[in-house]
């Protein structure tokens, strides 16, 4: 190795930063004090929270953010509508819509999901649930007409359930 293929540390830090766009920097910075002003505000467990999560990415609406326990995520969760909400009023342009959630130590991301493909598979999947859960429904229903039918009340305890619903009905008229 020569002194022509040595890189000084500066310089690789400068060539490195060099290509980050200032306003995309800025937009960047913006967001992740948004995410704290926003997720501090929790009651009770909210810089907590902060310290114990990071921001991934953001795509297609979804923010993925990361916890070091699955508690932490089980919080997010359960304040996710405030968080958007926040997100939403003090960041508009990142249009965040709903968060995503990974285990530290995992490598699961968003840029591989398809936003409106997966929308699609889900309401596949719903459809098909709710046509099966529909003929479930429908062949019980007959089932259960057939059997009514197959017994037949006598004439003589008929005759007393009507005079029963007629009694009923009376009283109800006259109150």
């Amino acid at each position: 190795m020569n002194k022509s293929e040595v890189i000084s540390c500066t310089d690789m830090i400068l060539n490195t930063f060099s290509s980050i766009e200032k306003e995309a920097f800025n937009k960047n910075t913006k967001f992740i004090s948004v995410w704290k002003k926003v997720v501090t505000k929790i009651n009770g467990c909210g810089q907590k929270l902060y310290e114990h999560s990071s921001l991934i990415e953001i795509k297609n609406g979804i923010l993925l953010i990361e916890a070091d326990h699955p508690g932490w995520i089980q919080l997010f969760q359960m304040n996710s509508k405030f968080i958007v909400k926040g997100i939403s009023m003090y960041a508009p342009e990142m249009d965040v819509k709903s968060l995503a959630f990974r285990l530290k130590g995992s490598n699961a991301l968003l840029h591989n999901v398809d936003y409106d493909e997966v929308m699609s598979k889900e309401k596949e999947i719903m459809r098909k649930k709710y046509e099966n859960d529909e003929k479930i429904i429908q062949d019980t229903v007959r089932k259960v007409e057939n059997e009514c039918t197959l017994y037949e009340l006598p004439p003589e305890l008929l005759s007393k359930f009507e005079s029963m619903k007629s009694s009923v009905l009376t009283k109800n008229e006259n109150k």
